[in-house]
C-alpha cells in the first residue's frame, strides 16, 4: 500500500508541476530532460547504480501515526534511453522514458526485523510525454461507448457512458445492387457474447456516482425482432428497452467478463493472452469516475481539425519543393499496370521523375465541375502505390484541389497495385509493393485505403476515410486524423479467406496497426470476420459516439472476432506529424512488486 501511494504521489506531483509552458522552449533545444529532472528531484532521486535497486532513493514521510511512529515511501528513478522526438520538428510530441522504483517504508521499520522483511519495492515503466489525449487509450470518446456483442478491448478506455449488450447488429447486401444494405439484429449467447475490457474504464457521467454509469441492455430492439426492414437503416439507441443501471463494481463481471475461473484452477494469467487478445481474460475492468475523461484533439491557436488541415495545405501549396497538377479528366498514379492489366492505365497519368531533394510534394487537382455541367461529382485524383515516394525521401505530401474553395474535394486511393485489379484472385491482390511512406500526408477530400500499406507517420483527412482489408506493415506507427467518418470493413471474412476461419489460425493474421481518430462518430461491425486493431480508436466531438458490433462464435466454421489492443509503440517510436498536446502526461506500465529487505540508501 505504501509503495502504491508513493507511485501515485510521483505521478500526480510530476503532472501538476511539469508545466508545458515552462518546458516548451527547453524541448526545442533538447534540454527538456534536464528541466524535467529539476522537478523530479524534489520528490525522487536519480539512481546511479547499474541495477537500480539499491538507490539512491529520496524518502517522503507521511504524517505521524497516533503512537508517534512514522511511515512513508522512498522514490528513485532512472532515465531509459534518449528523449524520443524529432529534432528538426519541435512540434512533435516529447517522450522521456523512465524506470521508477518506489519502496514502501512501514513504521518502526528500522527496529523490527519482521517489518523490514515485509518491505515491498514497486517498479514501473513511466513515459513522461506530450502526446495528445486521444492517443493514450485503446478506445476514447467524449460521448457514448456502445459495446454490442463480444468486442475485446485490451487497454484503458475513456467515455462519458458505456452501454453494453450481448445483442449485435450488422448488414447484408441486398440481392438488388441498387438497394441499400439490409440491417439485422442478432441475439448473442449471454455467456460467450459479452464484451471484455482489460484496464481502467474512465467514465465521466454522471459525476455524482463514484463508479460512473454502465448500462446493460436486454435487447437492441423491442420484442423478439430478428430482422430490421430496409426503412430502419439504423436502429436508434432511443428505441431500446429501458436500460438496467449498474452502480456497483460487484455487478460489472456480469456485463464485461465472459470467462469464469474454473473451481480449483491454478491459472495465473488472468488477463488476455498477449498474442491472442481476441480470447478474453477473467478480470472485469477497474471503473473510475473521471471528470472530462475523454478529450478531443486540440490544435494551436484554437483551430479545428478542418481549419488546421486547410492551413497546412495552404502552406504546402506555397512552399512545396515540387508540384504535380492533375487535369480534371485524369488521375495521377505512381506506377502503371503492366501486361494484361495495362488497360487499367486509361485515364491515368504516371508521375514523372521526382527531382532530387524533393522533401515535399503537392498534388493539386483541377476543378472539373464546369466541364461536367456544374456537377460536383468527385473524380479520382491520385492512386498511391509502391515505394517511389519513400525512395525519393519525400516527407510531406499535400493532395488538394487547385482552388482554395472550401467546398472543393479530392479523392485518394492507396494500397498495393494489385488491390485495384477488378475481380482479382488472392495472388493478384497481393501483387505489387504496398504504398510506402514516412512523414505526413494532408488530404482535402476523401481517402480509400485498399490492401496493405507501409506508412510511418500521420495522415490528416478533411473528409471521410474507408479502410478495406489492410494491414500497416513492418511495425510502423500510423495515425489517421479525419474530420469525417472512418469506416472499417470486415477483414478476413469467411467468404474471402475461408482457410483462416479456425480458432487456431488467428495468430498468423496481421492486425491493422494504426490509431484512428474521427471528429464524428465511429461504427465498426465484425460478423463472420476477424478484425484486430493494434493501436486505438477515438472520436473528438461532444456529440460523437463509438459503436462496436461483433458476434463471438466458437464454431470454427463461423469464427468471428473483434479486438482492439493498445499499442505502446506510440511512446517508443517517432510518429511524424503526430499532434503534440500542450500538456504533460505520465503513463505507467509494467508494474511489478518484489521484496526489498535492504535498507534504503537515502540521497543526502
Amino acid at each position: 500500500m505504501l509503495a502504491d501511494m508513493g507511485l501515485a504521489y510521483f505521478q500526480k506531483y510530476a503532472e501538476h508541476n511539469l508545466a508545458y509552458s515552462h518546458l516548451s522552449e527547453a524541448m526545442k533545444t533538447g534540454s527538456g530532460e534536464q528541466k524535467i529532472k529539476e522537478v523530479l528531484n524534489r520528490v525522487a532521486a536519480e539512481m546511479t547504480e547499474s541495477n537500480g535497486q539499491k538507490g539512491p532513493y529520496k524518502k517522503t514521510d507521511l504524517p505521524p501515526l497516533p503512537d508517534g511512529s512514522v511511515q512513508g515511501f522512498a522514490i528513485g528513478y532512472q532515465v531509459l534511453g534518449s528523449e524520443i522526438r524529432l529534432r528538426d520538428n519541435p512540434g512533435q510530441p516529447y517522450v522521456l522514458k523512465l524506470r521508477v522504483s518506489v519502496v514502501g517504508i512501514p513504521a518502526r521499520g528500522s527496529d523490527d526485523l519482521s517489518v523490514v522483511k515485509s518491505r515491498v519495492r514497486l517498479d514501473s515503466t513511466v513515459y513522461i510525454n506530450t502526446i495528445a489525449a486521444p492517443f493514450h487509450y485503446a478506445v476514447s470518446t467524449p460521448g457514448q461507448l456502445r459495446l454490442f456483442g463480444g468486442a475485446n478491448l485490451i487497454g484503458h478506455v475513456a467515455a462519458d457512458h458505456v452501454v453494453t449488450s450481448t445483442d449485435y447488429r450488422y448488414s447484408t447486401e441486398d440481392d438488388d445492387p441498387a438497394q441499400p444494405p439490409i440491417w439485422h439484429v442478432g441475439t448473442g449467447d449471454d455467456q460467450k457474447n459479452r464484451p471484455y475490457v482489460e484496464g481502467i474504464l474512465s467514465l465521466s457521467h454522471p459525476a455524482s456516482q463514484a463508479d460512473g454509469l454502465v448500462s446493460g441492455l436486454y435487447r437492441l430492439a423491442p420484442g423478439d425482432l430478428d430482422t430490421v426492414t430496409r426503412s430502419d437503416s439504423r436502429i436508434s439507441i432511443e428505441d431500446v428497452k429501458e436500460p438496467v443501471i449498474i452502480q456497483s463494481r460487484k455487478d460489472l463481471a456480469s456485463l464485461f467478463s465472459p470467462k469464469t475461473l474454473p473451481e480449483g484452477s491454478q491459472e495465473t494469467l488472468l488477463s488476455a493472452p498477449p498474442k491472442r487478445p481476441y480470447e478474453p481474460g477473467y478480470e472485469p475492468p477497474i471503473v473510475q469516475n473521471t471528470q472530462n475523461a475523454a478529450n478531443g484533439l486540440r490544435f494551436a491557436g484554437g483551430l479545428t481539425a478542418s481549419e488546421y488541415i486547410f492551413e497546412q495545405i495552404g502552406q504546402g501549396k506555397k512552399e512545396s519543393s515540387s508540384t504535380e497538377s492533375v487535369a480534371w479528366d485524369e488521375s495521377l498514379q505512381l506506377e502503371p499496370h503492366t501486361g494484361s492489366h495495362s488497360y487499367l492505365n486509361d485515364g491515368f497519368r504516371t508521375i514523372g521523375s521526382i527531382p532530387a531533394g524533393t522533401d515535399s510534394l503537392a498534388i493539386l487537382a483541377e476543378d472539373g465541375s464546369d466541364m461536367l455541367g456544374g456537377s460536383s461529382a468527385t473524380v479520382l485524383t491520385a492512386r498511391l502505390t509502391g515505394d517511389r515516394l519513400e525512395r525519393a525521401s519525400v516527407r510531406q505530401l499535400y493532395i488538394a484541389p487547385l482552388s482554395s474553395d472550401q467546398a472543393a474535394m479530392t479523392t485518394v486511393e492507396m494500397g498495393r497495385l494489385g488491390s485495384f485489379i477488378p475481380d482479382a484472385d488472392a495472388e493478384e491482390r497481393l501483387s505489387g509493393e504496398p504504398f510506402a511512406f514516412t512523414g505526413t500526408i494532408y488530404v482535402k477530400g476523401n481517402l480509400d485505403i485498399v490492401g496493405d500499406i507501409r506508412i510511418n507517420g500521420t495522415i490528416f483527412v478533411d473528409g471521410d476515410v474507408l479502410i478495406r482489408e489492410i494491414a500497416n506493415l513492418d511495425d510502423r506507427n500510423l495515425a489517421i486524423v479525419a474530420t469525417g467518418t472512418i469506416s472499417l470493413t470486415s477483414r478476413y471474412t469467411r467468404e474471402t479467406d475461408p482457410a483462416y476461419h479456425s480458432a487456431d489460425s488467428w495468430e498468423s493474421l496481421p492486425p491493422l496497426s494504426a490509431f484512428l481518430y474521427s471528429e464524428k462518430s465511429m461504427e465498426i461491425y465484425s460478423v463472420a470476420s476477424f478484425n484486430r486493431i493494434l493501436g486505438g480508436i477515438a472520436t473528438g466531438s461532444a456529440d460523437s459516439y463509438i459503436e462496436l458490433n461483433t458476434k463471438r462464435n466458437e464454431d470454427e466454421g463461423l469464427a468471428s472476432r473483434f479486438a482492439i489492443q493498445f499499442n505502446r509503440r506510440i511512446f517508443e517510436a517517432e510518429t511524424p506529424g503526430l499532434p503534440s498536446a500542450e500538456e504533460i502526461y505520465l503513463d505507467l506500465y509494467d508494474l511489478q512488486y518484489s521484496p526489498h529487505p535492504e535498507e534504503v540508501r537515502i540521497q543526502p
